[in-house]
């Protein structure tokens, strides 16, 4: 999709300058983004799009906020190269609560030793 490679270069080159690794990752999420939209079933919408790509990094918390983050720019960046319309910028408060907080759902156990397995 050309809109991606657009999204990126414009983000390579403008704006805050990021790292080679974060527009590596950044990349990964707007390709999943744009898999998402090219599928056979596309999303009706930014909510849509951002609950299905938000799925895919069920398991890891953070990704989920950095895809969700991604996603969001490339949306904004869209809208503001008028290739989609307002209906796809998302409101903040929806936003975060895609994103989540970046914490797992539940906390690991640590465990406790005693103090044979100390010594």
């Amino acid at each position: 999709m050309r809109r991606a490679i657009r999204y990126l270069r414009d983000r390579e080159l403008n704006g805050t300058k990021i790292g080679a690794k974060t527009l590596k990752d950044e990349k990964r999420y707007i390709d999943a983004a744009v898999e998402i939209l090219e599928s056979t079933n596309p999303p009706n919408g930014i909510y849509e799009l951002m609950a299905k790509a938000a799925e895919r990094w069920a398991d890891s918390p953070r990704a989920r906020q950095i895809a969700v983050d991604a996603i969001n720019r490339f949306s904004r960046f869209c809208y503001d190269i008028k290739v989609w319309d307002s209906s796809w910028l998302i409101p903040d408060h929806t936003r975060r609560r895609i994103r989540g907080n970046g914490k797992a759902a539940t906390e690991k156990e640590i465990a406790i030793l005693n103090d044979l397995q100390i010594l």
